[in-house]
């Protein structure tokens, strides 16, 4: 579509790679960070997602599991969150263990960001909770 901006992820491990293609609508607040999460490790538990502040947890995207190309435009929109220095983590939804913390987070206001949860639950690829500006 003419005057649109797309993002295209690789999902699922090597030998059964596709593509993955979301819509980037900015048109959020410019006093507010945007964030988005996707999660494109094929092996992890269905997962939530959350600033940490001090002890306390916020949920910004709950109970995601690997992707599809329908989930992915489901879950293409940006939130706006408050603009600051955090640090995310990852929950696996079920019981709340906490899967990896990703620290020092910086969020700015009028940015877009693309959070990804790649890799596998293993030893030899772990999970990675990649941070993306878009825009």
């Amino acid at each position: 579509m003419k005057n649109s901006f797309y993002s295209m992820f690789l999902i699922d491990s090597a030998s059964k790679l596709k593509p993955m293609f979301v819509t980037d609508n900015f048109s959020g607040s410019t006093l507010k960070a945007n964030v988005r999460f996707f999660n494109v490790s094929p092996n992890s538990a269905t997962v939530t997602v959350g600033l940490l502040q001090g002890t306390t947890f916020t949920p910004l995207f709950s109970n995601r599991g690997f992707e599809t190309q329908t989930s992915g435009t489901a879950n293409e929109k940006f939130i706006e969150v408050t603009p600051g220095v955090y640090s995310v983590q990852v929950r696996r939804a079920s019981d709340g263990f906490v899967l990896l913390t990703a620290n020092d987070v910086t969020l700015q206001n009028g940015r877009y960001y693309t959070q990804v949860l790649r890799g596998f639950n293993s030893v030899e690829a772990p999970l990675i909770l990649q941070t993306l500006m878009n825009h």
